[in-house]
């Protein structure tokens, strides 16, 4: 390397280090720090908010009313969560196409704490898990059928009923009922995988 590449690369090792390192402590590569032209930073307005704390408060209000919170259609459970930021409890409801009605029912905050409406999915996973394991034996004896997993369709957790050639969807689609308990059923070719 040259010396004017090594004398480059030495000035600017010491202006990042000068920013990290307090001044004075970078002499070993022969220069003295220069002040760091970004200071230090000023002190934060508020300080950093407890969100144990802040979980806490939210699981008590939870807790006060989600037996009554229970009774609004839709809504199958109530937690909270820390999201985006915030502490707010989570109003899980039982399918994404009923959330705007329940967010409807409620109010922005309940006692200072905000409320967010989702769709339950943990929940839709289990039932649509459930009905991919009592039906995927029937569903294996329809021939070019491979296998089945959850998957999503738009917002909704579905099971995808795979098979093993792209030109065989149609005639399982017309094999495999489009619901199930409730759960969507969605056909989809399998990727065909070629090791090299």
């Amino acid at each position: 390397m040259s010396n004017v590449r090594t004398s480059i690369l030495r000035r600017s090792i010491v202006a990042v280090l000068s920013v990290i390192i307090p001044i004075g402590a970078v002499s070993g590569l022969g220069y003295a720090a220069a002040p760091s032209p970004i200071g230090t930073a000023p002190p934060m307005a508020e300080p950093t908010p407890d969100y144990q704390q802040l979980l806490s408060v939210a699981e008590q209000v939870r807790s006060r009313h989600l037996a009554e919170w229970k009774k609004i259609p839709h809504v199958v459970d109530a937690r909270a969560a820390l999201s985006g930021g915030m502490v707010a409890i989570d109003i899980q409801v039982d399918s994404p196409d009923n959330v705007a009605e329940v967010e409807r029912a409620f109010p922005p905050e309940v006692e200072g704490v905000y409320i967010i409406v989702v769709p339950g999915y943990r929940r839709l996973q289990v039932v649509a898990e459930e009905v991919r394991r009592r039906h995927l034996s029937e569903w294996m004896k329809i021939p070019h059928v491979v296998g089945a997993s959850l998957g999503l369709s738009g917002s909704k957790i579905v099971v995808d009923v795979e098979v093993d050639n792209p030109d065989q969807v149609a005639e399982v689609e017309r094999k495999v009922p489009h619901e199930v308990e409730g759960v969507g059923i969605v056909v989809v070719p399998v990727p065909n995988i070629t090791a090299y």
